[in-house]
């Protein structure tokens, strides 16, 4: 049997979206996803290398080294360091196995694993009594139920991260026009999860669904009109009574003193910061930074200081050229939850959008298509 690299594209894809399974505080799948990808170079020509090779693709990932090297003297963050490098590093192995087609076909599948997991957990309390644990053969425990009952995380730990890696996914399949029942169902299942910045972004992918079929959604917003009411006044006392909805309604009534809202943009009071280190950040690292909040975003702007994040946004203007406010907006939207630039999945997302929106891309599929 003649072995090739299409054998290798669903592991490759799949494996980023299980970082959040840990042995010994490693993340194993973005190890095995990491040492697949530098086997997987046996099945490139030197002609592969030519169609990733492009100036704004280079400047974009040496901006990123450039930052992770400096975090890297600053806080002698090692692993932190190691993350961040291999992040890059897969960014630019995803632009040479992936293609149009491959990443159209491969985010379907992850959405649908996605939804069939979280579905399965959900329902799992009404059929077992119990909520499935994906976790339990690694000695985890998931946060599926808090003081004001159940939530559902699919296959991750935390119902945000379930949240924020099906935005991803979506995101993906909006770019090549998907509107079908099965992104309607994982928009559904963000705000079954009860978490509060899964409601937020699924909110905004309903925003960016109207935008994007604004003709063809005129009778659905007559419609909408006119039931909203009515739904409102059948379902008053149904919600008022699920504790989950209420907890929710308390959170968004009280943001400014909520524990997880100030955990991710509150700005530490004691920061013996420099003018020059505001300006030009302190390098990116886990550990060293976040005096602009706990996300993803705070410790960005924190590592590379506010001038690099200005520089940041030029690049990702310059790299994706395309669908640049959505683009922007969406990668903005993901860092506002946790650092997930520390992670694969993430690098992945943003060499799948790439691939997505280049003409290069383009046409190395019409290319394929009359060979």
């Amino acid at each position: 049997m003649k072995i090739n690299l299409k054998l290798f594209l669903l592991p490759l894809a799949i494996l980023p979206f299980l970082w959040d399974y840990y042995i010994f505080d490693v993340k194993i799948f973005d190890l095995a996803a990491v040492f697949l990808s530098l086997f997987c170079i046996i099945f490139l020509s030197k002609d592969s290398f030519k169609l990733i090779n492009k100036s704004r693709v280079l400047y974009f990932l040496s901006f990123f080294i450039f930052f992770i090297i400096i975090g890297l003297i600053v806080y002698k963050d090692f692993k932190g360091f190691a993350g961040l490098f291999l992040g890059v590093t897969y960014f630019y192995f995803t632009c040479l196995y992936f293609d149009i087609k491959s990443v159209q076909k491969y985010s379907f599948y992850i959405m649908v694993l996605m939804i069939a997991s979280f579905l399965l957990q959900y329902f799992s309390v009404y059929i077992l009594g119990e909520p499935i644990n994906y976790h339990a053969v690694f000695g985890l425990a998931p946060r599926l139920e808090y003081a004001a009952g159940y939530r559902t995380a699919g296959l991750f730990l935390e119902p945000t991260s379930y949240c924020a890696m099906m935005f991803m996914i979506i995101t993906i399949r909006f770019l090549f026009n998907s509107f079908s029942l099965y992104e309607s169902i994982g928009i559904l299942t963000m705000l079954l999860s009860f978490s509060l910045y899964g409601i937020l972004i699924s909110f905004i992918l309903i925003g960016y669904w109207v935008v994007f079929k604004m003709k063809s959604m005129a009778p659905v917003f007559v419609i909408c009109m006119i039931m909203s009411p009515i739904l409102y006044i059948l379902l008053l006392d149904s919600l008022s009574s699920d504790p989950r909805i209420l907890q929710i309604l308390e959170r968004v009534s009280s943001i400014a003193t909520d524990v997880s809202f100030q955990s991710r943009y509150s700005q530490q009071e004691d920061t013996n910061q420099s003018l020059f280190n505001l300006l030009f950040g302190n390098g990116l690292s886990t550990s060293g930074g976040g005096i602009y909040g706990g996300s993803g975003l705070g410790y960005a702007i924190s590592g590379i200081g506010v001038i690099g994040f200005f520089i940041f946004l030029f690049l990702l203007v310059n790299l994706y050229r395309k669908r640049v406010f959505y683009v922007v907006t969406s990668i903005l939207i993901i860092l506002m939850s946790s650092y997930y630039w520390t992670f694969l999945v993430f690098w992945m997302w943003l060499a799948w959008i790439y691939i997505s929106l280049s003409k290069e891309y383009v046409l190395k599929v019409k290319a394929q298509n009359l060979n």
